[in-house]
């Protein structure tokens, strides 16, 4: 049984905008690894993530400037609305509600910078892509940051 969701976002029409897809679509291959990639995140994923202890969401980040994996905390004060697209806070408030979130999510932010009509990366995304690749593999086997 796999442990870690990789789940990459973006509209893949958008040039930089589609690499958290194609870091899930490259994570694929990696063993003990489930991959979903999606235009954007919906409420219909909460079920699916709960299935997993790890879950990381792969996203373009025109602020980025190097791949940065940051822990995403769960903030029972939020606002809950219900829309067909969430954020990844979101999903796993409802992950919770329905009592199946992971132990650990987190949020992989790949530097974009070229958001035109177009299906090719940037340079500089291109490179951040492979390095989010790496930092997923590191994660596979490795235990889930104590939650406590």
């Amino acid at each position: 049984m796999t442990e870690l969701l990789v789940i990459g976002y973006g509209n893949e029409l958008r040039s930089d905008d589609a690499a958290g897809r194609a870091v899930a679509i490259a994570a694929a291959r990696l063993p003990g690894v489930d991959t979903i990639a999606v235009h954007q995140l919906t409420p219909e994923l909460a079920v699916e993530i709960g299935r997993f202890s790890r879950v990381v969401f792969v996203d373009a980040d025109a602020s980025a400037t190097k791949v940065r994996l940051e822990r995403i905390e769960l903030l029972a004060t939020r606002e809950k609305a219900m829309t067909h697209h969430t954020d990844p806070a979101g999903l796993l408030e409802l992950s919770a509600s329905i009592g199946a979130a992971p132990r650990e999510a987190l949020l992989l932010a790949i530097p974009a910078s070229d958001f035109t009509f177009g299906e090719s990366f940037s340079p500089r995304t291109a490179t951040a892509i492979g390095r989010a690749v790496e930092l997923i593999a590191g994660l596979v086997g490795s235990e889930p940051a104590d939650s406590a």
